[in-house]
């Protein structure tokens, strides 16, 4: 018979590893110890989840993720990102913010998040878009919250940000590179790289053209 310790039979069962003690303190999960561990059968896991699919679930919260890459007008975007997000949810609600482009792997609430995920404490993220979640990889963090137990649900498919956006955080990936190669870390060395990518894209598409008319 197949027996797993704590931390494996919580990660199978969905929960944070305390939430399984509780319900073995409780008697409501068999179990036996092996010198001071608990090893708890794989069988008697899979006849609790589902038996108590529902009860599983409601111990864990569910996750809204709002972002926004600027600050100023972009707050009411966030704000609304949180009210569209929060609509009609029971149970335990966390919330999860980031003022920051989608390409940095820095956010901190993104990061957090994901930490509470790996702990078994959310059994759902919301976003309203994808790429609210991230540029690029939405696909590779589905993954990992699917690993987890964890549903990822996205309101909108399609991507929320014009072409502005977009090019803020194509500029602040460049400008991260650039830095990198060399050396230019200081904010004043950054602004001076957007400030050339800039000039640059300025002048291979001046005003006026890509319009389709021939000179």
């Amino acid at each position: 018979m197949e027996r797993l310790r704590t931390t494996a039979a919580a990660r199978r069962l969905g929960v944070h590893a305390q939430t399984l003690r509780r319900w073995a303190d409780e008697g409501l999960i068999p179990y036996i110890r092996l010198g001071d561990e608990r090893r708890f059968a794989v069988s008697d896991l899979d006849a609790f989840l589902a038996g108590r699919t529902g009860d599983a679930a409601d111990v864990r919260a569910t996750a809204v993720y709002a972002r926004v890459s600027g600050r100023g007008d972009q707050m009411t975007s966030l704000a609304a990102q949180e009210l569209e997000l929060s609509a009609g949810i029971e149970g335990e609600l966390r919330v999860y913010r980031d003022v920051g482009s989608g390409l940095s792997e820095k956010r901190r609430g993104l990061n957090r998040m994901l930490g509470d995920v790996e702990k078994g404490l959310i059994r759902e993220v919301r976003v309203t878009h994808p790429d609210r979640l991230a540029r690029f990889g939405v696909a590779w963090l589905e993954r990992v919250l699917a690993a987890h137990r964890c549903q990822l649900v996205v309101l909108h498919p399609a991507p929320s940000s014009g072409p502005e956006e977009l090019l803020a955080d194509f500029m602040a990936l460049l400008a991260s590179f650039a830095g990198r190669m060399y050396g230019q870390r200081s904010a004043a060395g950054r602004r001076r790289l957007l400030d050339a990518a800039g000039d640059h894209i300025d002048h291979e598409h001046p005003e006026g053209a890509g319009d389709g008319q021939e000179a």
